[in-house]
């Protein structure tokens, strides 16, 4: 029995060398080609979001189309200087495809995008909608934006027992077109008091 566990042991401690010269020829091999591939690569600005009547303030991700065009949000900008969902193509080119009103159609859309097999955007607003909730600003709206800026509101939220404010929300979109999402605000009283 001991005679098999000092093999055991023996086996143990090489596996455990062998292993550490790898980790050690991995490392040293990162050294060398890390520094030789950051200069293949290359960076640029693609678009500077200039401010009203532009959008002002991207701050989520950002969705690509098949064509190569970005679609994303502005949390603030736009004509009405409420937000906008905006449409950057290959050569740098920004269209505003939405610009929020701070009204029933929604305001501050903090959360990004997301795309269904037709190519419509979905997304969130902060606030807007419905008057009511918090202050009066409203609690946010859940929006549709096809690529050539046609907006419809598809819910406008209540505040409780409704939700309120899907604050940075990006929604999921399944394949059968239903979408998810969190607020993070509103909801039964008896776990949000106040």
């Amino acid at each position: 029995m001991s005679g098999r566990g000092l093999l055991h042991r023996k086996t143990f401690r090489s596996h455990i060398e062998i292993t550490s010269a790898v980790i050690i020829l991995a490392a040293a091999w990162l050294l060398v080609a890390l520094p030789l591939q950051s200069h293949a690569q290359t960076f640029s600005v693609l678009y500077s979001f200039k401010g009203p009547p532009d959008g002002e303030g991207p701050s989520t991700g950002l969705v690509l189309d098949s064509d190569g065009n970005i679609y994303g949000t502005t949390e603030k900008g736009g004509a009405n200087q409420c937000g906008t969902v905006f449409k950057i193509d290959k050569q740098g080119n920004e269209t505003v495809l939405y610009s929020f009103t701070c009204a029933l159609d929604g305001s501050t859309p903090e959360g990004g995008v997301v795309r269904d097999a037709s190519g419509n955007l979905y997304g969130t607003t902060n606030g807007g909608g419905y008057p009511v909730g918090f202050s009066g600003y409203g609690c946010g709206t859940v929006f549709k934006v096809n690529t050539e800026g046609v907006y419809s509101v598809l819910y406008r939220f209540g505040a409780m027992p409704d939700g309120c404010f899907p604050d940075w929300v990006t929604l999921l979109v399944d394949s059968a077109g239903n979408l998810f999402g969190t607020t993070s605000s509103g909801g039964d009283n008896n776990c949000n008091p106040g």
